[in-house]
C-alpha cells in the first residue's frame, strides 16, 4: 500500500512543545490497532531533532467534503437515491462510533472529533485521523496542528491565563463539548468525545456545524452554553429519531448523554433497521405503522376478523411486536458483526493489494533504506488474517481463504524484494496451495484461475532472484501454458493478453541471463506485439504506454547483447518516444518524469557504446535535468538522488574523455557529494556503497589523467576496500566481484605507469583471479570474458615491464585467444575488437624488443587489420586510433 512520511510543519519545527505534541500523535496512533485508525509504522527524528513518522497514505476525501456535496445535491436527487446516499453516511458514522469506542476502551480520548478528521476511502472504509490532541484518560493533553479553516482550527485558547494551563480550551471550538470549552481538561471523559460525535451527526443531518461563528471567543461561549439550533429547525427533513439521538449525544450535562460511543452506534443501527431508538419515544401511530409495514400479508388476510377480534388482535400485536423486536435486534447485531468482520477483511486485503498501486506518493517504499519497514508492513496484515481465520475456523469462507492467499502472495513479494528468498518461497508456495484448491473448487471463476497464474509468476520471479534461472524459466513456461488454456475458456477476459505479454517479458529476461539471446529476442518481440494489439483494441492509458516503453527498453538490451547496437539504439528511441508522449499528456506525473529520466539515461548508454559521445552527453544532460527537478521536489527520495548521481558520473566521465577536464571535474564532484551522503546515511544499503566505490574509481581515473597520482592512488584504494567488503558480504552477487576486478585493474594501471611494476602485476593477478571465479560460474557470460581479455592484456604489460617475458607472452596469448572468439561471435561490438587489436599490438612490441624483428610483422598486421575495421565502424574511437597508429609505427620500424 501507499505510505506517507509525516513531518512537523516548518513554522513549528523548532518548538519543543510542538515536537512533543507531534510525537504524542505518532505514539498514540501507533498504540491503537483498529481498522478505523490509520496505522503508524515507524517514528524517528532527523539529525536536527525534528520528528517524523511513516504512516499509511490515505487516498480519499473527508467526511466534511462528502456531507457538503450531499447537501448541495440533495434537491437534485430522487427520494430513493437521496435515502440510499443518506444511509451510506449513517453507516460511515456508525464506523466512527465503533472506532472511538475502541479508543475509549484503550483509555484514550480523541478530543478533536470533527468531519475534517474523518476520512472516507474509495471502498467505503472509514478512518479517524489526527490524534494529536489525544489524551489518556486522567492525563493532560496537548494541541495539534492547524487547518486552513479558522473556524475548524484546533487551537489553544487562553480563557484566564497567558500560559497553557487549567484555563486553556483545547480542540476545535465549533465541535467542543461545554466542559471542553471551559478549559478544564481534568473534567473530560469519554462523554466529551460522545458530544463531538453528536456534533458530527448534527453536521450530517444539516450540512453545517452546530455552532456557526468565525470568532473563536464567540464559538467558545456558545459551546459552553450549549447554544445551537436543533437539527430539524435547520433541516426540516431530518428524521425525528435521529434528531433525538443527536440532541441526547449533545446534552449540556455529561450525565444526560450516552454512556458510550457503542450505545450511540446501537441507536443509529436500530434506526437503520427500522426499530425504535432509546432517545426517542415514538407515538402509538408511528409504532403501529411500523408493525403494519412488516406484517402486510397477515393484516390483509385477517382484516375482517380484526373487526371481530380487536381485543385479541391488540394482544397479538403487542406480543408479535415484542418478539419481532427481539428477533430483529438479534439479526441486526449478527448482521453488524458479520459486516464488521467482512469490513476488517476488506480493509486488510485492500491495504495489501494497494501496496503496489498508486503513483509518486508511494515512492517512500521504493527506497532501499526502507526494506526492513516494507517487511514489517506486510507482517501486520498477514498476522491479522491468520488470527481472524483462527477465530472463524469453524466456517472459514471462500473469501477468507482467498484473503489469506492474497496475504501470503503479497508477503512473498515483499520478502523477495528484501532479499529474504527462502521465506518468500515458503510464503508464495502457501499462496499457491490455497489458490490451487480454490481454482479446482471454482473452475468457472476467472478470479481464482487468474489468481493462480499470478502466484505461479510470483514463484518464478522469486526463483529468478534466488539465481535459479532454469527453475524460473520452467515455472514461467508452465504459467504461460496455463494462460493459453484459460484463454480458450475465458476468451474475452483481459487477463489473457495481459498475462501472456507479462510472462513473455519475464521469460525473455531469464533467457537473456542464460545467454539465449535469439530466444529472448523472439519472446520480447511477441510480448510487444501482444501489448500493441491490446492498445489497438482499446484506448491505452498511461500505465499501458509506460509498460510498452519498458518492453522496448528490454528489447534494446537484447539487441545490444546480440551485438547489434544500432538496432538497440532504435528500440531505445522508440521507448523514449512513448515516454515523451506520456510526459506531454501529464507533465506533472512523477512516474512519467522518472521513467523518461531513466529512458534518456539508457539512450545515452547506447550512444556511448556506439561511440556517439556528443549524443550521449546530450541525453545524459536531459536525464540529469529531469532527475534534478524530481530531487528538488522530493528531497527525501534517496533512490532518485542515486539515479541523479549515476547520470552525473557517467556524463562527467564522457566529458573527461573528450578533453573537457574542468566540466568533468565539476560533474564528478557533484556526484561524489551525493554518493557520499547516501552511503553515510544508509551504511547497510549495498547499492549506495557500490555506487560510492564506483565513483571513487572514476575519481581516481580523473586524478590520474590530471597528473595527480597520489590522489588517484587514494581514490582507487578506497574503491577497492568497499568493493572487497561487498564481495565478501554478498558472495552470491556476481556484480560486486566484477566491480572489484575493475577497481584492481585501475589501480594496477596506475602502479605500472608510476614505475611500481611488481605491485602492478600483483594487482592485475588478483583481478584475474576474481574474474576467473566469475567465469567458472558463468563461462559464457560475454561481459566477464571481455573483462578477462582486458585484465590479461594489462597483466602481460606489467609482467613485460618487470622483465618476466615468458609470463607476459603467455598472458598476451590468453588475451588474444579470448578476444578472437569474442570478435568472431560478436563482430559488431567495437570494444572487443579494440581489446583484441591492442593485444596484437602489445604482443608485437614484446617480440620486437626480445626476439627476431621479422617475427613481429604478423602481429602488427593482425593489429592493423583488426583496428582498421574497428575505426571504420567508429571513427571517434580514440583507443582504436592510438593502437592503430602505434601498430603502423612499429611495423615501419
Amino acid at each position: 500500500w501507499e505510505v506517507a512520511l509525516k513531518e512537523i510543519q516548518p513554522r513549528h519545527a523548532d518548538s519543543a512543545v510542538s515536537r512533543d505534541r507531534f510525537r504524542l500523535e505518532a505514539e498514540v496512533t501507533g498504540r491503537l490497532e483498529h481498522p478505523g485508525i490509520v496505522p503508524v509504522y515507524s517514528l524517528g527524528s532527523h539529525a536536527d531533532g525534528r520528528p517524523y513518522y511513516a504512516m499509511r497514505f490515505i487516498r480519499g476525501e473527508s467526511l466534511k467534503e462528502t456531507v457538503t456535496r450531499f447537501h448541495e445535491r440533495r434537491g437534485e436527487l430522487s427520494p430513493a437515491t437521496r435515502a440510499v446516499e443518506f444511509r451510506k453516511l449513517m453507516g460511515c458514522f456508525i464506523d466512527v462510533c465503533h472506532t472511538i469506542a475502541y479508543a475509549h476502551s484503550r483509555g484514550v480520548l480523541h478530543r478533536d472529533i470533527k468531519p475534517d478528521n474523518i476520512m472516507l476511502g474509495k471502498y467505503r472504509e472509514t478512518l479517524v485521523v489526527d490524534w494529536g490532541l489525544a489524551k489518556a484518560i486522567g492525563s493532560d493533553g496537548v494541541p495539534a496542528r492547524a487547518t486552513d479553516d479558522p473556524a475548524l482550527e484546533p487551537c489553544l485558547v487562553e480563557a484566564r491565563s497567558a500560559v497553557t494551563g487549567a484555563g486553556a480550551a483545547i480542540g476545535t471550538p465549533v465541535f467542543m463539548s461545554p466542559e471542553q470549552a471551559t478549559g478544564r481538561p481534568g473534567c473530560l471523559d469519554q462523554r466529551s468525545d460522545i458530544y463531538a460525535l453528536g456534533a458530527v451527526l448534527y453536521t450530517i443531518l444539516t450540512g453545517h456545524a452546530p455552532i456557526k461563528s468565525d470568532q473563536t471567543a464567540e464559538a467558545l461561549r456558545k459551546a459552553r452554553a450549549g447554544e445551537f439550533e436543533s437539527p430539524r429547525s435547520v433541516n426540516p427533513d431530518a428524521p425525528r429519531p435521529l434528531e433525538a439521538i443527536c440532541l441526547k449525544a449533545m446534552a449540556l450535562q455529561p450525565d444526560d448523554r450516552y454512556d458510550s460511543a457503542s450505545d450511540l452506534a446501537e441507536d443509529i443501527e436500530a434506526w437503520l433497521a427500522d426499530e425504535s431508538v432509546s432517545a426517542h419515544r415514538e407515538p402509538v401511530t408511528a409504532r403501529a405503522r411500523r408493525w403494519l409495514r412488516r406484517h402486510q400479508t397477515p393484516v390483509a388476510a385477517f382484516a375482517a376478523a380484526a373487526l371481530v377480534a380487536i381485543v385479541s388482535l391488540a394482544l397479538s400485536v403487542a406480543m408479535l411486536t415484542t418478539k419481532n423486536r427481539q428477533l430483529l435486534a438479534a439479526n441486526a447485531r449478527e448482521t453488524v458483526a458479520k459486516n464488521h468482520a467482512q469490513q476488517r477483511f476488506s480493509l486488510a486485503l485492500e491495504a495489501i493489494e494497494g501496496y503496489y498501486t498508486g503513483v509518486s506518493q508511494e515512492v517512500l517504499l521504493k527506497q532501499a533504506e526502507l526494506l526492513d519497514l516494507k517487511t514489517r508492513l506486510l507482517h501486520m496484515p498477514l498476522d491479522f488474517y491468520e488470527r481472524l481465520l483462527a477465530d472463524l475456523a469453524s466456517d472459514a469462507s471462500v473469501e477468507s481463504r482467498g484473503g489469506l492467499s492474497d496475504a501470503y502472495y503479497a508477503m512473498a513479494e515483499i520478502l523477495a524484494e528484501c532479499g529474504s528468498v527462502d521465506p518468500a518461497l515458503d510464503a508464495v508456495r502457501k499462496a499457491i496451495a490455497i489458490r490451487e484448491t480454490l481454482a479446482a473448487e471454482h473452475p468457472l471463476s476467472a478470479k481464482y484461475q487468474w489468481g493462480l497464474v499470478a502466484a505461479y509468476a510470483s514463484l518464478a520471479s522469486i526463483q529468478s532472484i534466488a539465481g535459479n534461472s532454469l527453475e524460473a524459466l520452467a515455472i514461467n513456461r508452465q504459467a504461460l501454458d496455463v494462460t493459453e488454456g484459460l484463454a480458450q475458456r475465458f476468451p474475452d477476459h483481459p487477463g489473457c493478453q495481459l498475462w501472456t505479454a507479462n510472462l513473455l517479458n519475464n521469460i525473455a529476461s531469464i533467457q537473456g541471463r542464460l545467454n539465449q539471446w535469439d530466444a529472448a529476442e523472439t519472446s520480447m518481440e511477441t510480448a510487444i506485439q501482444i501489448r500493441m494489439a491490446m492498445m489497438a483494441e482499446k484506448a491505452a492509458d498511461d500505465q499501458q504506454r509506460r509498460t510498452l516503453a519498458g518492453h522496448y527498453h528490454n528489447l534494446a538490451l537484447v539487441r545490444a547483447a546480440q551485438g547489434d547496437h544500432q538496432a538497440a539504439l532504435q528500440e531505445a528511441l522508440r521507448a523514449v518516444d512513448i515516454q515523451e508522449q506520456v510526459r506531454r499528456a501529464d507533465p506533472e506525473s512523477t512516474a512519467g518524469r522518472s521513467d523518461l529520466a531513466m529512458g534518456y539515461y539508457n539512450l545515452a548508454s547506447h550512444c556511448r557504446t556506439l561511440g556517439k559521445r556528443p549524443e550521449a552527453i546530450a541525453f545524459y544532460t536531459k536525464s540529469i535535468d529531469l532527475w534534478e527537478r524530481l530531487v528538488e521536489e522530493f528531497p527525501n527520495v534517496s533512490a532518485w538522488q542515486n539515479e541523479l548521481a549515476k547520470a552525473l558520473n557517467n556524463d562527467a566521465e564522457l566529458k573527461v574523455r573528450q578533453g573537457e577536464q574542468e566540466a568533468g571535474r565539476l560533474g564528478f564532484e557533484k556526484a561524489m557529494a551525493i554518493h557520499q551522503r547516501l552511503a553515510q546515511a544508509h551504511p547497510k544499503v549495498p547499492a549506495y556503497q557500490l555506487n560510492l566505490a564506483n565513483h571513487l574509481q572514476n575519481m581516481g581515473t580523473l586524478h590520474d589523467n590530471q597528473g595527480n597520482p597520489r590522489d588517484a592512488l587514494d581514490s582507487f584504494e578506497q574503491a577497492i576496500a568497499i568493493h572487497e567488503q561487498l564481495a565478501v558480504s554478498f558472495p552470491d552477487v556476481a556484480d560486486y566481484r566484477f566491480r572489484l576486478s575493475e577497481s584492481r585493474r585501475s589501480l594496477g594501471r596506475l602502479l605500472r605507469r608510476t614505475g611500481q611494476v611488481e605491485r602492478a602485476a600483483e594487482s592485475f593477478e588478483k583481478a584475474v583471479a576474481t574474474c576467473g571465479q566469475l567465469l567458472a560460474q558463468h563461462p559464457e557470460a560475454v561481459a566477464y570474458r571481455g573483462q578477462m581479455a582486458l585484465l590479461l592484456n594489462s597483466l602481460a604489460l606489467a609482467r613485460q615491464a618487470a622483465g618476466h617475458i615468458d609470463a607476459a607472452r603467455s598472458a598476451y596469448d590468453q588475451a588474444i585467444d579470448i578476444g578472437r572468439r569474442l570478435v568472431d561471435e560478436l563482430p559488431k561490438i567495437n570494444t572487443h575488437a579494440v581489446t583484441l587489436g591492442a593485444a596484437y599490438c602489445n604482443r608485437a612490441h614484446l617480440e620486437q624488443e626480445h626476439a627476431d624483428h621479422t617475427a613481429t610483422l604478423p602481429w602488427y598486421s593482425e593489429a592493423i587489420q583488426t583496428l582498421s575495421t574497428a575505426l571504420a565502424r567508429d571513427a571517434a574511437d580514440a583507443e582504436a586510433r592510438k593502437f592503430l597508429l602505434n601498430s603502423y609505427r612499429g611495423r615501419a620500424k
